[in-house]
């Protein structure tokens, strides 16, 4: 009977975890958290197999290490056949093109650089119509939705002056009540200025961010 109760504290060690957390040596580490992120994604299984009870905080990482470590990373992300495509998507083929739910063409940015002139359209990503409202206001059609987005609204190289951008669909600090077109929040206003600060015709970029 003693030499099978030996036999079992050789063989079948038992792990004993520090409370609080996944590993006993990492309790002064100002990394904690994130080793306890690791240890409950399976990104890291511990320094000292089998029992696996210490994380070695201090310790050099070897070529080896690393491996198992982006390996296991790249599992956690559904990327395991080695596809950066696959990461952060949902688990069907269709959607390999996906991050986060939106399709790959929803990331790109539109944009478009417009004549102050007219209003006429001079390059754009695609699908933007522009109305000239009067001297230096313009409203722009992007055809989507662009609340929530971040707009962009630069003066062509060259131009001086001033330009500010606003989403239409209301009258608060960050939409305004657009009097031409529909009044929407797939429109956002561009009203440009000379240096004098009085409206004048610039061209300029607008760009509406994913």
């Amino acid at each position: 009977m003693l030499v099978l109760a030996i036999a079992m504290t050789v063989f079948a060690p038992v792990a004993v975890i520090a409370a609080g957390g996944n590993f006993n040596d990492d309790e002064d580490s100002i990394f904690e958290e994130h080793i306890n992120w690791m240890a409950d994604a399976e990104i890291t299984l511990g320094c000292n197999p089998p029992i696996n009870d210490n994380y070695c905080p201090d310790d050099n990482v070897t070529r080896g290490e690393m491996a198992a470590f982006m390996r296991r990373l790249a599992q956690y992300l559904g990327a395991e056949d080695g596809t950066p495509a696959e990461a952060d998507h949902a688990a069907t083929a269709d959607d390999a093109d996906t991050l986060d739910g939106l399709d790959a063409g929803d990331l790109q940015p539109m944009w478009a650089l417009v004549e102050g002139d007219d209003g006429s359209i001079i390059a754009q990503s695609g699908g933007i119509e522009v109305t000239r409202g009067f001297t230096g206001g313009h409203y722009i059609d992007f055809g989507t939705e662009v609340t929530g987005h971040a707009i962009l609204a630069t003066l062509q190289w060259g131009d001086a002056g001033m330009i500010s951008a606003a989403i239409c669909g209301g009258a608060t600090d960050e939409t305004v009540f657009c009097f031409v077109g529909d009044n929407t929040s797939e429109w956002v206003f561009v009203e440009t200025l000379d240096e004098a600060g009085d409206a004048a015709d610039s061209d300029y970029y607008v760009t509406v961010l994913p």
